[in-house]
């Protein structure tokens, strides 16, 4: 009788040792699963903060464009106004006529377009230089984000796999294949910038007078 009650005592015993090893394990996995949680949450807000910079970069293009059409007009009504201005001068000439007046006035008009644009044209210049340099301090701090990403995802893998959870291994892999791609797409954003930069059309003073308030 009293090796069955000892039996019974053993049994409970190994029972209870078993039923603690089984709480400490659950107390485990849900401190690591508060951990993963975490850093999915860290990862989502990087996401987002991506996605908020690539919408504010796709204005400010449109922007730009929108700047730069309206320059090109401008542009051109001051080719056709110079091109009238020269058309007059040439009638003038042809016709011979004594009205010395009326030729300074002609002339006077005409240097002071040609002097318009040379200053629009040299504005445009130096406008074109700063635009590119906004590019480049842009493809720079977006290859810094990517940079920051990529070290973030890394570090979140090796220590998922440091604590062997496998689950926890094709998360981070998940999460680098959404963040490797969402980088692309902000590869091909700049690229674009840099397309439409080197495509357009002389602007004007109105261009400036946008893009320095675009830059600002």
């Amino acid at each position: 009788m009293r090796g069955k009650l000892r039996r019974y005592g053993n049994d409970i015993e190994s029972r209870e040792r078993e039923f603690n090893a089984l709480r400490k394990y659950t107390d485990e996995c849900s401190e690591e699963l508060t951990l993963k949680q975490q850093q999915l949450n860290s990862v989502q807000d990087l996401i987002e903060k991506c996605t908020k910079e690539r919408k504010e970069k796709e204005e400010m293009t449109m922007s730009i464009e929108k700047a730069l059409v309206k320059c090109s007009e401008e542009l051109e009504q001051k080719k056709k106004q110079l091109g009238s201005v020269q058309n007059s001068v040439a009638v003038l000439s042809d016709e011979h006529l004594s009205e010395e007046l009326e030729l300074d006035l002609v002339h006077s008009m005409a240097n002071l377009i040609y002097e318009e644009l040379k200053e629009k044209e040299q504005h445009f210049n130096s406008l074109e230089n700063s635009v590119k340099e906004r590019v480049q301090d842009l493809a720079v701090k977006e290859a810094q984000f990517e940079e920051h990403v990529k070290e973030r995802v890394q570090v979140k893998i090796e220590r998922e796999e440091i604590l062997g959870a496998s689950e926890g291994v094709r998360n981070g892999r998940i999460l680098q294949m959404l963040m490797n791609e969402h980088l692309k797409k902000a590869d091909l954003f700049l690229s674009e910038i840099s397309s439409t930069l080197e495509g357009a059309t002389r602007p004007c003073k109105v261009c400036v007078r946008s893009y320095a308030r675009l830059l600002s």
